[in-house]
């Protein structure tokens, strides 16, 4: 390796090997090594051999990569430069023949752009690469991977087929530098080509001129590719020179002909960001794969980045077409990035940043994201922004601008959905804070689909899209492109056939045109039409045509209710109040329908109606549904996604999440919306309702109210009817509108003091659910092949359940077949052992398909032979340790506990003898090597918002956490790393300071510390404070409790006016932050069990943080207890107790840690509540561990 590093320092040395001076490019790059394929190969083989013997030690590599910079540049550049198919670090793995190099990875990453620039090579430290910052840099090196090559030269064949002439292939280099640095979107071309363009134009123009040359060439009727013979690579680096030819070659389609339309279906389709409206979430939708791209069981997962969080998502196999499935990512919260990797390790398309002054999302008005985010276009556009974001337009003359507000997106708190009406507007202005963005409507620049009064109301089709009664409009802007149209008639059995092709004519540009030309017979079905741009597909859309179609509906008390179906009840079915709907079609249109007036089924969207052409009904056919609009309500769940639910359900109190809020959606504006919260018996109703007042949300026809105010309602086991009420009029519409002239001549005359609300017993009102603070199941029994369930309450609803095999927790849950109360177990559950089951009420469409039980499972049955002992089970390994295991066999103990999270937080669970063996053994693994376990937990299935919570739960907050061996890659995941790398300076404390890598690593890691944990965290640690002053200075204050008593921890927080982005992990603003969450979760703590015993014998035991040295942190958890002493009234004041558990308890635990002071079995016991109290206050936990770790690691030195 030696001489090939020397012969690289040669080739870009401003000296050659015999003393000559030589003029290097500028900037100088990589790919001026001048190295050939077979040099490539040879020099990355070389460099594989040598890093699969020391990729275990990371030391070696870091000083390989040293000693050897140029070979990793080289390396690094030709697998870049030599890819033609995968992603980068793919290609890389494969090639150096090493599966798992995320560590050698880090290093590169880490180092890149220092080895650069110790070779005087270019950095492109400053340039924009879109976050690309690292492989960006190393394609720029290799001037234009082989893999981007063919988008080149599309570009280039593009223009010699539009005729556009050229007077030499410099002008067309400058041109394609043009073009592709500034309409990189609209071409669609790759950001490897963009990059290139944009940051090194001049030798970008070289490049493109270079390939024009030899594609000229190539398409000169005279060359015979077969006799030719060249005897340089005309300027190109040879790697991309071969495959260039290879490509001009191999293409069946002689240059200049316009390619024809084929099958698309055969390859893999861009995931797109899809905002579903009636479920007001925001998803990542991930297309069905066709058959033949993979192998079944042999598909790698989609990838999402989603800030710093990475997500893996799986395609499920699709038997009948042998691809797989379509599937979706719930995106449940805001991000700042979001970018998403094909399963064949490419790039998606799917790229996403969020403006960080004007935060905001633009959709198509049927949900689809916008691809341009910086104009808008013909149609009324969504835009999902915070709720303090304003927005203002400039329109036409006479046309006033009225956003209208949808609500609030699921997980987005703080964040609603508004429509922007595209009549009139020229330009949107968007403003938050003092920063403004601007967008223009250009109803020019790129094509777009335009559905204006095309389609027909609360009409779809099985896809669930709308269904047009006249044909929709298409714009194609007058740019050069050769733009294409291509139709496919879609059978019932989504067969595709293709039928009509045309490109489309200049006459046609830059004005919107039919995309279905009126004829003798009626457009009816599905057509899938395909826009090309030259070769390419721009965009594809399939049509749910009814041409001549029209429908009318009508609903039940419509004059008192509204034009929507309200939740109902009839004959104890849950459902959804009556509604009729009547077709109808001028008889020119030759258009069959159901004639008269068709009832709607009794729950949302479940009766097709069949449309029909009269000339061919069997081919041209499409069957509709009626997707009327209805009032829907969300209740948050425990531990489950929330969803909008239309029809009455019956839900336990105690799943309620107290610290979230209750919803209503009226599709309508309403007003003055309450619930009424009723006692309800078989016998007798209440006359004396608690009646519980709703809020709008902004401007929107969303109403809501915290869900504490009606778990504060229901006071006794009874079980609850909650209904909704409303009127549709003010008074004084209702007076103008309803009244006759006599009555309101009354009204009128009546004193304004004494006149009565004309509306008083009109209002409309709708049964919602029942709520009960019974338990639908209380105990269960397992006898031979049956399952017996003990009701808690009374249900007419079918029974749902699942089970969980305790002896192979590893094993997916099984459905019990139920009937009534009794469940028949399935072969592969009789005599497993015991089971956990899970029970609910069947709803009507219910799509409840649980991978772990839920805090209302149940443990039920014995074992007849213990796992441990049972050679037959091969999870035996889990119930007795027998070995030292393995990184991912860490992970799976991980996974395994998070899976049993909601079991083992029971204590009465935990005295099952088998569940206790699962529990103490796993625990034992974890405890074996805890700073292995430390590192895996973020490496497992668990949620980042749970891993607090698996921590405590798991003993390894009592756990020492320093190694010997300090060298590695710095945690992720900052209260990990920063545990991590406070462990590792006291160990690098007793090592000589002499040795310049220990010297290094000590900086390092002083520097992570500083930084990220930042000034008050080192002063803790070096013990230069006391006291762990910010947490002191931000004990809750009694004005500050008032304010959240009120229910009105929003208006605290704005009071407060900080921000913690960016801040430092140990801070003011971090704790002020992570005091905010366990406020706004503080419901949640009332249902936690043995708090208040566990805050009392932590006050027991607090004398033992005197052994810590610091005598002001009995100050400081004094001053935290008191707080509580002095405001706990009753359960619902349990939250007050968290802040001095989690200071008091992380203390304790990390003096035990480091033998600061002995073991105490009563907090072990007690740490499942510690560990509940994370669950809802995971960043006040990872705050004081981090805090605590640093007072302990001072103590101790």
């Amino acid at each position: 390796m030696g001489a090939a590093e020397r012969e690289l320092s040669w080739r870009v040395s401003p000296i050659d090997n015999k003393g000559a001076r030589v003029i290097l490019p500028d900037p100088l790059l990589a790919a001026d090594m001048g190295l050939t394929t077979d040099e490539y190969e040879w020099l990355i083989a070389l460099l594989g051999e040598a890093l699969r013997g020391v990729i275990q030690y990371p030391q070696a590599v870091e000083k390989l990569i040293d000693d050897f910079p140029l070979m990793f540049i080289a390396g690094l550049t030709g697998s870049a430069l030599l890819n033609t198919s995968d992603s980068f670090w793919e290609d890389f793995r494969r090639r150096i023949g090493i599966p798992d190099s995320s560590r050698l990875e880090s290093l590169i990453r880490r180092d890149l752009h220092r080895l650069l620039q110790r070779k005087k090579l270019a950095t492109f430290s400053t340039a924009d690469l879109s976050g690309r910052d690292y492989v960006g840099a190393i394609e720029l090196h290799s001037m234009l991977p082989n893999r981007y090559l063919s988008s080149v030269l599309s570009f280039l064949d593009e223009l010699h087929c539009r005729n556009v002439g050229f007077s030499s292939a410099e002008d067309c280099g400058r041109y394609a530098v043009s073009e592709f640095s500034h309409q990189a979107r609209e071409l669609g071309v790759p950001a490897a080509v963009h990059n290139l363009a944009t940051h090194i134009p001049d030798r970008a123009s070289d490049v493109f001129s270079r390939i024009e040359e030899i594609r000229a060439y190539f398409a000169d009727p005279d060359t015979d590719p077969a006799e030719v013979e060249f005897q340089d690579t005309n300027g190109l680096p040879e790697p991309m020179f071969s495959h260039l030819v290879s490509l001009i070659t191999a293409d069946e389609t002689p240059p200049g002909e316009t390619p024809t339309p084929s099958d698309s279906t055969a390859t893999l389709e861009e995931p797109y960001l899809s905002l579903n409206l009636e479920e007001m979430e925001l998803r990542i939708v991930f297309p069905a794969i066709p058959r033949g791209l993979f192998q079944e069981g042999d598909l790698p997962p989609w990838r999402v980045h989603l800030d710093d969080e990475i997500v893996s998502v799986t395609s499920e196999y699709d038997w009948s077409t042998g691809g797989f499935e379509r599937t979706s990512l719930f995106v449940e919260r805001p991000f700042s990035r979001l970018a998403v990797f094909l399963p064949d390790g490419s790039a998606g398309k799917l790229v996403l940043e969020m403006d960080r002054q004007v935060p905001a999302l633009f959709f198509r008005e049927d949900g689809g994201l916008r691809a341009n985010q910086e104009k808008l276009g013909l149609q009324d556009s969504l835009v999902l922004a915070q709720t303090s974001t304003v927005l203002d337009a400039s329109t036409t003359a006479g046309t006033a601008f009225a956003p209208e507000d949808l609500g609030p997106v699921r997980g987005w708190q703080g964040w609603s959905l508004r429509r922007v009406p595209s009549d009139g507007l020229r330009a949107l202005t968007v403003k938050h804070g003092a920063h403004r963005r601007h967008l223009l409507v250009d109803r020019k620049v790129e094509a777009q689909w335009v559905d204006t009064g095309a389609t027909i109301p609360y009409l779809k089709g099985r896809d669930l899209q709308p269904v047009f009664h006249r044909s929709p409009q298409i714009l194609i802007p007058s740019d050069q492109s050769i733009w294409s149209l291509e139709y496919l008639h879609v059978d019932s059995e989504g067969n595709r056939e293709s039928f009509d092709y045309y490109k489309v004519e200049d006459d046609y540009r830059d004005d919107p045109f039919d995309v279905f030309d009126e004829l003798d017979e009626p457009w009816v079905g599905r057509y899938e039409i395909i826009v090309r741009r030259g070769a390419q597909i721009h965009m594809r859309r399939v049509f749910n045509m009814a041409e001549g179609l029209s429908a009318k509906l009508s609903f039940e008390q419509a004059v008192r209710r509204g034009t929507f179906r309200v939740p109902h009840m009839p004959d104890k079915k849950p459902g959804l109040s009556k509604a009729l709907v009547e077709f109808s079609a001028p008889a020119r249109m030759r258009i069959r329908h159901p004639l008269g007036s068709q009832a709607l089924g009794n729950q949302h969207r479940t009766r097709s109606f069949p449309i029909t052409s009269a000339s061919d009904p069997d081919l041209y056919c499409l069957d509709v549904q009626v997707d009327a609009p209805r009032l829907q309500y969300l209740l948050p769940v425990r531990d489950e996604p929330a969803r909008w639910t239309d029809s009455p359900v019956t839900i336990n109190a105690d799943d309620l999440a107290d610290n979230d809020e209750i919803q209503l959606k009226f599709p309508q504006r309403v007003l003055d919306v309450e619930l009424s919260v009723v006692p309800f018996s078989r016998n007798r109703r209440s006359i004396n309702p608690e009646v519980i007042r709703l809020s709008r949300k902004g401007s929107s026809n969303v109403w809501s109210c915290p869900t504490s105010r009606l778990t504060a309602a229901i006071s006794t086991n009874s079980t609850f009817q909650v209904i909704a009420s409303w009127h549709l009029l003010s008074v004084e519409d209702y007076v103008r509108e309803v009244m006759d002239k006599y009555e309101r001549r009354a009204w009128f005359k009546t004193p304004a003091s004494r006149r009565p609300d004309p509306r008083t017993g009109k209002k409309a009102v709708a049964l919602l659910f029942s709520v009960s603070r019974k338990p639908l199941v209380t105990d269960a029994e397992l006898k031979e092949d049956s399952l017996y369930l003990r009701l808690g309450r009374d249900t007419d609803l079918p029974l749902v359940t699942w089970a969980w095999q305790l002896h192979d927790p590893a094993a997916a849950p099984v459905r019990i077949n139920m009937t009534g109360t009794r469940g028949q177990l399935p072969a592969e559950l009789v005599d497993a052992g015991p089971l956990i089951v899970d029970t609910r009420e069947e709803e009507f469409l219910m799509m409840w398909d649980p991978e772990i039980p839920s805090a209302r499972s149940l443990l039920v049955g014995e074992s007849v032979l213990q796992p441990a002992h049972d050679p037959t089970n091969q999870h035996r390994w889990l119930f007795t340790r027998d070995r030292e295991l393995l990184p991912s066999e860490v992970q799976t103990v991980w996974d395994i506990r998070d899976r049993m999270h909601n079991v083992l937080a029971q204590s009465r669970n935990r005295a099952h003898p088998t569940l206790a063996q699962l529990d103490m053994t796993t625990l034992e693994y974890l405890t074996a090597s805890p700073r292995i376990s430390l590192a895996e937990l973020d490496n497992s299935a668990i949620p980042r918002e749970r891993q607090l919570e698996a921590f405590i739960r798991s003993g390894l907050a009592v756990e020492d956490f320093s190694s010997f061996i300090t060298a590695g890659d710095i945690h992720p995941t900052p209260w990990i790393g920063l545990i991590q790398e406070m462990n590792d300076l006291r160990v690098l404390q007793g090592v000589r300071a002499d040795d310049p890598s220990t010297a290094a690593e000590r900086a390092e890691s002083e520097h992570y510390v500083r930084t990220v944990g930042g000034h008050e965290l080192w002063r803790i640690f070096s013990g230069s404070s006391q006291g762990i002053p910010v947490v002191q200075q931000h004990v809750l204050s009694k004005t500050e409790l008032a304010l959240v008593r009120n229910q009105d921890v929003g208006r605290l927080r704005e009071s407060l006016g900080f921000s913690a982005v960016g801040s430092a992990f140990i801070s003011g603003d971090s704790r002020v932050a992570a005091q905010l969450t366990w406020m706004e979760n503080r419901r949640e703590f009332s249902s936690t069990s043995r708090l208040e015993e566990l805050f009392q014998a932590l006050q027991r035991w607090e004398n033992l943080i005197d052994h810590l040295n610091d005598p002001e942190l009995k100050k400081t958890a004094r001053s935290l207890a008191l707080i509580a002493e002095e405001n706990h009234r009753a359960t619902e004041d349990s939250w007050l107790f968290v802040p001095y558990i989690s200071f008091v308890f992380s203390l304790l635990s990390r003096a035990i840690a480091h033998r600061i002071i002995r073991p105490v079995q009563e907090l072990h016991e007690l740490r499942h509540t510690w560990a509940s109290c994370a669950r809802h206050a995971p960043e006040l936990a990872a705050f004081d561990l981090v805090a605590a770790e640093a007072a302990a690691l001072n103590a101790r030195s």
